[in-house]
């Protein structure tokens, strides 16, 4: 990966990239300080309003811009897990900005100085000794990325979500109340596994967002064949869904048949984009296959509300959800009110 990465910028200097869309990442990020064109003050306007956080403290959750804008289902499931398990977490609100892999891995980095530094002041001014990440993308630039631009090293803790809820299954805090009696298969994204497995371990990589599904009562789990170290990359990472998106489509819909090849009823994931092209795979396949991403499962088995508040972002948001009575959870589409810009690749 090194190697292909430090390639890219040369081929952006002389011309051989960025590919199709790829060359609207770093004006979008350098005008809004994300890929959504998306207001940065309202960073925060999907927490529910019964939740109080801080923009201090030890324990910060950095959510992403795509939890922030487009995929609100899965900040809401996390700060309703942390909130219901007592943990004190702060949020950085409009002085987090996006974590700029994009242009890393499109081999425009030229914004990438900025944001690293940025980013990483900003943790550190909040107190942070440990920053929760439920991003693949994210967690990736945080730990291998950043570094690079802020001095060789970082303040603070990397912490895959999944790790830090797993300590709390395993001590017994996690209290789920709804079984959800569902075939589940997991689909390890590339940038918080192959990438992430030699500066976290294996454990990290792999096994934590496992046994947090095996974890949820009800839930019968079942890995794809193409897991792990050898899993299939869901295809719209490294900028191609965005720059060459017939083959993102492909390479969903090549995950999605692995999915239904062990009568999964659910993929389960840990990274947004992974989950939005396996979604758009899903969809040109016409398979009935659900895509939510693992704290969901957790917050739907847990009974937590999981209740979106009206925002200005709300009609972009479209995602597979589970809707739960007291004694079971359902699985349901909601579809998107308005289309998105299409700027990034996230419309389909």
């Amino acid at each position: 990966m090194e190697l292909w990465e430090a390639m890219r910028p040369n081929l952006v200097a002389r011309g051989d990239g960025p590919v199709g869309k790829q060359n609207m990442f770093p004006k979008l990020v350098k005008a809004d300080r994300n890929p959504y064109m998306a207001k940065q003050e309202d960073r925060l306007c999907w927490v529910p309003k019964d939740i109080k956080i801080p923009e201090s403290g030890e324990i910060v959750y950095f959510a992403g811009c795509t939890a922030a804008y487009r995929q609100q289902a899965l900040g809401v499931a996390t700060v309703r897990i942390l909130d219901s398990l007592g943990v004190p977490f702060a949020m950085l609100g409009k002085d987090e900005w996006c974590c700029a892999s994009a242009m890393v891995r499109t081999g425009q980095r030229e914004v990438m100085a900025e944001h690293a530094v940025h980013n990483v002041d900003a943790l550190k001014d909040a107190g942070a000794k440990t920053v929760l990440f439920a991003c693949a993308g994210c967690i990736r630039n945080s730990a291998i990325d950043w570094p690079k631009w802020y001095e060789g090293y970082i303040p603070y803790k990397n912490v895959p979500l999944s790790v830090f809820l797993r300590e709390k299954i395993r001590k017994g805090e996690v209290d789920y109340k709804i079984p959800l009696n569902y075939t589940v298969t997991y689909h390890d994204p590339c940038h918080n596994g192959r990438h992430l497995m030699h500066e976290m371990g294996k454990d990290w990589a792999f096994e934590a967002s496992r046994e947090c599904i095996q974890s949820i009562p009800g839930v019968k789990f079942k890995d794809m064949v193409r897991n792990r170290e050898l899993q299939r990359c869901c295809g719209a990472g490294g900028g191609v869904k965005a720059g060459i998106p017939d083959l993102a489509l492909d390479c969903a819909k090549a995950r999605v048949t692995d999915g239904e090849e062990v009568s999964a009823d659910i993929i389960a994931s840990t990274c947004p984009f992974c989950r939005r092209n396996i979604m758009d795979g899903r969809n040109d396949a016409k398979s009935g296959i659900k895509v939510l991403d693992v704290v969901e499962l957790m917050a739907a088995s847990m009974g937590l509300d999981m209740t979106i508040p009206e925002n200005p972002y709300t009609k972009f948001q479209e995602q597979d959800v589970l809707v739960c009575g007291p004694a079971e959870c359902k699985l349901d589409t909601v579809e998107r009110q308005a289309p998105g810009k299409d700027l990034v690749g996230e419309a389909h």
